[in-house]
């Protein structure tokens, strides 16, 4: 990651090339206002007549109105075949535009919906956009009219433009259609106006990201030669001498004449800290034993390795990265006998407060467990017992309030309309989630919906959320994929008194409930499942 620094040198040092007369100029143009499911954007008509001015200022326009998906896409990949030999770039989007965390989306006149799985086959990827974009450092601009409507989206899809990556040395314009187009008429394409007085000038609706250079005008009226340019740029990477700055001169330059000096300081810069680093671990021996131990550490420090299994793979090499850069230590991956000892010591003072910690937890846990029982099930009244296994369905008197209730329930039979015990029965044979719901339907104040209630939420695990559940046991398959790991689990359940059961590391009925009562003592979702938060409260010393 270039820091602030180095971004605003190195941008000090884009020059235009337009004024060197070698390629055509490339625009891409799309302007959606006319949609057939999504309401109309008018205000993104102010775009239309765009395109005759950036063919008046010599660009090659790839323009389309109220484009389809693949209309857009065709567009989009023609522009890209241009731009690979233009010197200036510029795109201008208008319409209704979505997001994720990671790209946002121009979604075609014909979308039928916004969600994470359709999304990408309705719009046009503006991170796609900007990677084009990103060939031209200082000679490319984004322009953004995007809609102000809320619209029926799902999943982690919401409306408008989000957080945008801009390659080094691209500009992005976003705001009113009407506003962009001003821009882009007097100011963007006047040869007396630099980047930054582009930014200046720009009303308070419009935003201005990304390559703002005081040095450089778009219309490029300020030639370098390319060559002096070159050789200037590489004596200020020498100068520096980092890594980063290096990658920078290729990414500027990626066939100039030092090009060889810097894959060269490059590979000296990546390898070097690296292959030192191996062979000092190499030089360890570790055992399968010690890795596991490593793993275990780590996890228990809150930097996940993917599996303790005793194999270092891309996720254990990249917490140990995570742990050396908290820690002060060159970021290689690799662990030295004094960085295994550090790593060792600090995981046991936090696997000794994660040890006092849940025991003051289970201690607190079992004395509200034994307090509830005496103010509710110890009356042995029906609706008590109830009361309690609601909030302590796996409590220290679960067994004995459920065998109670087993009583009222039977009593209760004897007195209960054919039909409906009839029904119930059936249900109880079947022992579906479906049946039972279909049973609260019918009967939704009947003698034995309380019953079915509870176990309804029984079948279903408990208070946590089906998705919950769900994402809990994927989880499981991750962290827990060895028998290794999985009798681990069982010992350690054994040994804080929750009865999982035979430990053989096959997961059944008790052991589930042991984990639901680890969870619910953790102030952890309550799923039965070992995610690899409650394997890490598990597994420590």
């Amino acid at each position: 990651m270039k820091t602030a620094v180095s971004r605003v040198f190195f941008g000090a040092l884009f020059w235009s090339a337009a004024s060197i007369a070698s390629a055509e100029d490339a625009a891409l143009l799309i302007a959606n206002d006319d949609y057939f499911r999504l309401g109309d954007v008018p205000e993104v008509s102010a775009l239309s007549d765009t395109a005759d001015i950036l063919k008046n200022d010599g660009f090659t326009v790839f323009a389309g109105d109220n484009s389809r998906s693949r209309e857009m896409w065709n567009l989009a990949m023609s522009f890209r075949d241009a731009s690979e030999e233009a010197d200036r770039l510029i795109v201008v989007l208008g319409g209704h535009i979505v997001h994720s965390e990671r790209d946002s989306w121009l979604l075609g006149s014909r979308t039928l919906s916004a969600d994470a799985l359709t999304v990408g086959g309705f719009g046009l990827s503006v991170g796609a956009i900007l990677e084009v974009l990103g060939s031209v450092p200082g000679g490319a601009v984004l322009m953004v009219a995007a809609s102000d409507d809320e619209l029926d989206v799902q999943g982690n899809i919401e409306s408008g433009l989000g957080t945008l990556s801009i390659p080094q040395g691209i500009t992005v314009i976003k705001g009113p259609a009407q506003e962009l187009r001003r821009i882009l008429s007097s100011d963007l394409l006047n040869p007396e106006r630099s980047l930054s007085d582009v930014a200046l000038r720009a009303g308070s609706s419009v935003e201005v990201l990304g390559f703002t250079s005081k040095r450089v005008s778009f219309a490029g009226e300020t030639p370098v030669a390319i060559q002096n340019a070159d050789a200037d740029y590489w004596d200020v990477v020498r100068s520096m001498g980092t890594l980063e700055a290096a990658l920078s001169y290729l990414d500027r330059y990626p066939n100039g004449q030092f090009r060889d000096e810097a894959n060269q300081l490059i590979t000296e810069f990546r390898e070097a800290p690296v292959r030192e680093a191996e062979a000092t671990e190499d030089a360890l021996q570790l055992t399968r034993q010690m890795r596991i131990d490593i793993q275990r550490s780590l996890s228990t420090l809150g930097f996940d390795p993917r599996g303790v299994d005793g194999i270092f793979g891309r996720g254990t090499r990249a917490a140990i990265m995570a742990w050396q850069k908290d820690n002060g230590f060159d970021e290689t991956g690799y662990l030295t006998g004094n960085q295994i000892g550090i790593l060792r010591a600090a995981a046991t003072r936090r696997a000794a407060e994660f040890e006092e910690e849940e025991r003051q937890r289970q201690l607190e846990v079992e004395r509200q467990d034994r307090a509830y029982w005496d103010a509710t099930g110890r009356s042995g009244e029906e609706a008590d017992l109830r009361v309690y296994l609601e909030r302590y369905p796996d409590g220290v008197f679960s067994d004995i309030a459920k065998s109670r209730l087993a009583v009222f329930n039977e009593e209760r039979r004897s007195v209960e309309e054919a039909e409906e015990r009839a029904i119930w029965d059936n249900v109880v044979t079947t022992n579906t989630a479906e049946a039972y719901r279909g049973y609260l339907e019918d009967y939704p104040d009947g003698l034995f919906s309380a019953d079915a209630r509870a176990r309804l939420e029984a079948l279903e695990g408990g208070p946590a959320s089906e998705a919950e559940i769900a994402a809990a046991r994927a989880e499981e398959r991750r962290v827990a994929n060895s028998s290794i790991t999985r009798l681990l689990i069982e010992r350690r359940l054994a040994f804080l008194g929750l009865e999982p059961g035979v430990v053989n590391g096959q997961f059944d009925r008790n052991t589930r409930r042991a984990i639901r009562r680890f969870q619910r003592a953790q102030d952890l979702a309550v799923t039965g499942f070992v995610t690899q938060q409650t394997l890490v409260r598990l597994l420590v010393r």
